[in-house]
């Protein structure tokens, strides 16, 4: 299998790698922002290890362990798929503006 590109990142700011997310054809990682981030997009996904585990899985996102074959199957399997349609598991990525608004119509209310 041969890939256009690959790009790899490191607690990338939150612009830059929303676009990453947005455009990828899958991202990989153990990164809690493949549990919280990429689903939005609808982006296929492999989240490796155990780091985020006990968390629920959107489902766009394969677990695997971290050893190179399963995540070669993995990214393998998430390419064919696809994008999935956008997934809300964690909201619809207005959680700020949502609790902004309270806040401010409690202390409008006093």
């Amino acid at each position: 299998m041969t890939y256009e590109s690959i790009v790899f990142g490191n607690d990338a700011a939150w612009g830059g790698w929303g676009q990453c997310l947005a455009n990828a054809s899958v991202v990989v990682g153990n990164s809690s922002s493949i549990l919280l981030e990429a689903g939005l997009f609808g982006t296929p996904a492999v989240l490796v290890g155990a780091r985020q585990e006990g968390r629920e899985v959107p489902r766009n996102v394969i677990e695997v362990p971290a050893d190179v074959r399963s995540i070669r199957e993995a990214v393998e399997s998430q390419l064919v798929v696809g994008r999935y349609r956008p997934d809300y598991t964690y909201g619809f990525g207005d959680g700020a503006d949502r609790i902004a608004s309270i806040i401010k119509e409690w202390l409008d209310a006093k």
